[in-house]
């Protein structure tokens, strides 16, 4: 359930991935009142986009280019756009409130609802604007929330789809929020703006992973992985949705491609390449073992920064997963999956393409 008011008109919207070396636009046709997206074209460039050079005309430019083309492969022009950032500009944070009601025996009606609702997004505000500030060291009038999901309801105890005509004493909301620094906020508004398309949100991977498949009939607590090119992502989702947190560490496949660059004294494309192949077991043996020793120590290192990001979840919120969804290109290649089973004898799933129950993909695309 997104907290954001939306029309039931269909939108054509454009959702841009932005990578550490890699862009991805997708267009969409969304069905808000039936609560469903279809995917129409897509594009991946190769550009390399940081905090520091996002707003800049060259980047600007180049997303410009990249939103027209998928325009044309599709055959439908745009009308909205997704950002999908890193977590260096967008945090989230799960949390879960409860409301004490005044009279339990009456049921709950939609106006009593939105109140609790906008009493809970208060509440969660007051905590994040307090660790945003803890975070960045920016005021705490600098944070904004961009993104919000209801992730569970429950009244005494009990979880319910929906509150609305049940009577209780206690009812408990949780909620994911995306936020950022209002400066942020203002600059993807403008770039949005000069694209002449209505800005539909800010996302990270994390809230976007758990918003599209349906986590909540498999696990209760779970980890969703994601390496990117230059850092990776680890989110902890905790009693479905009740808490949230993502912690980032740099190490990427992008490190990978480097070593085997050096290692086998090629430049980085030819590296890529390669390493696709014995992601995908299209080598040979003799190579095989040797690219496997090349790589073991890195992927060693890799283990350890998941290591130290569980154990600071444990020690915050009381919780060890078992469960861990992969996702991300660099997660298949040969010894990540292996390692996680063997240190932490984790459950894992790789997400795919099937696993986005709520997206109809009407391309190729299936990572």
């Amino acid at each position: 359930m997104n907290l954001l008011k939306g029309d039931s008109k269909t939108k054509n919207l454009i959702a841009l991935d932005i990578g550490s070396y890699f862009i991805k636009s997708l267009i969409y046709q969304i069905q808000e009142k039936e609560n469903r997206a279809i995917l129409i074209s897509w594009t991946k460039e190769e550009l390399k986009i940081s905090e520091n050079n996002l707003t800049s005309p060259e980047i600007k430019e180049k997303i410009e280019k990249i939103i027209e083309k998928t325009e044309k492969k599709a055959g439908i022009k745009a009308t909205h756009i997704l950002w999908n950032l890193p977590s260096s500009i967008i945090k989230t944070k799960g949390q879960t409130f409860c409301h004490q009601r005044s009279n339990p025996d009456l049921k709950i009606d939609i106006p009593e609802m939105k109140n609790i609702i906008q009493k809970t997004q208060w509440k969660a505000f007051e905590e994040i604007k307090k660790e945003f500030s803890k975070e960045t060291g920016h005021h705490e009038t600098k944070a904004k929330i961009v993104t919000s999901i209801l992730t569970k309801t429950s009244v005494d105890e009990n979880k319910i789809e929906n509150p609305v005509g049940f009577k209780g004493k206690k009812l408990c909301i949780s909620v994911l929020n995306n936020y950022t620094h209002i400066d942020w906020l203002n600059q993807i508004n403008k770039i949005s703006n000069n694209l002449n398309l209505e800005l539909y949100g800010l996302t990270s991977s994390s809230l976007t992973i758990f918003n599209s498949i349906d986590f909540k009939k498999k696990e209760k607590n779970l980890l969703i992985i994601d390496m990117g090119g230059k850092t990776t992502e680890v989110t902890l989702i905790k009693n479905q949705g009740e808490t949230a947190e993502t912690k980032t560490f740099n190490l990427g496949g992008f490190s990978f491609t480097r070593i085997l660059a050096e290692f086998l004294e090629l430049d980085i494309n030819q590296a890529e390449t390669i390493k696709k192949k014995y992601s995908k077991s299209k080598i040979s043996p003799k190579a095989k073992s040797k690219i496997e020793k090349t790589l073991k120590p890195s992927i060693i290192s890799w283990a350890e920064g998941i290591r130290i990001t569980l154990k600071d979840f444990k020690k915050k919120h009381n919780t060890s997963p078992k469960t861990i969804f992969l996702c991300g290109q660099a997660t298949k290649l040969p010894g990540i999956r292996e390692i996680l089973e063997e240190k932490g004898n984790f459950k894992i799933q790789t997400i795919e393409g099937r696993d986005i129950t709520k997206v109809k993909n009407k391309t190729k695309l299936k990572q």
